[in-house]
C-alpha cells in the first residue's frame, strides 16, 4: 500500500487508467506544504526532460492550488488521532463506514456551490456562488449576469459559461 493516509479511487479520463491507494498517492489542496512541492515536482520534471505539455500541466494545478488556498482553505499539514497508527504504524485495521461516504441518498444537502470549468474538464469552486438552495445560487449568479445585459434563463447562463450548481453534504462520522 503506498498511500497509508487516503482510501481512494481515481480514473484518468483521458486514458482510463484506474489508480488506488495501492499505487498513488493524495495531497490535499489546502495543505500549506503543496505548492513548495509541486515546484519540486516541475523542476524534477523538467530536468528528467518530460513534454512541455506535462510541465504546463504542472503549472496550471499549481495555479490552481494557489487560487484555492487564497479563496478556500490553506493550512499547516498535519497527521493526527489514529490516522497516526495507520500512517507510521501501518495499521491497516479501519472499519467499513470510515473508508466509504454514506450514501448520497441518505443524506441530505447543506446547502449548494457553483462550480467553473475549463477546457481540460478541470472543475474549480466558485465560492462566491454559495446559498443554502440551487435557487439562491442561481440567483447570485443571475444578479452579475443582469448587470452585464444577460437576458436569458439560470440553465442557460450556466451553460454558456460551463458551470454547474452542485449540492455540498455534510459527511457524518
Amino acid at each position: 500500500m503506498i498511500d497509508r493516509k487516503f482510501v481512494f479511487t481515481a480514473v484518468n479520463p483521458v486514458n482510463g487508467n484506474h489508480y488506488t491507494h495501492e499505487n498513488a498517492v493524495v495531497f490535499c489542496a489546502k495543505d500549506k506544504a503543496l505548492l513548495p512541492a509541486l515546484r519540486a515536482y516541475a523542476g524534477a520534471c523538467v530536468a528528467l526532460d518530460c513534454l512541455p505539455e506535462h510541465i504546463e500541466s504542472i503549472d496550471l494545478l499549481t495555479q490552481r492550488v494557489r487560487v484555492y488556498q487564497q479563496n478556500i482553505e490553506s493550512r499547516v499539514p498535519d497527521t493526527v488521532g489514529a490516522e497516526i497508527d495507520r500512517c507510521v504504524g501501518g495499521n491497516m485495521d479501519v472499519p467499513r463506514k470510515m473508508t466509504m461516504p454514506p450514501v448520497k441518498t441518505d443524506r441530505k444537502p447543506v446547502g449548494y456551490i457553483a462550480f467553473g470549468g475549463n477546457a481540460s474538464g478541470d472543475r474549480f469552486p466558485l465560492p462566491q456562488y454559495t446559498g443554502k438552495t440551487e435557487r439562491e445560487v442561481g440567483d447570485k449568479i443571475m444578479i452579475g449576469a443582469k448587470a452585464e445585459g444577460w437576458r436569458g434563463t439560470v440553465a442557460e447562463r450556466l451553460d454558456y459559461l460551463g458551470w454547474v450548481i452542485l449540492p455540498v453534504y455534510m459527511m457524518e462520522d
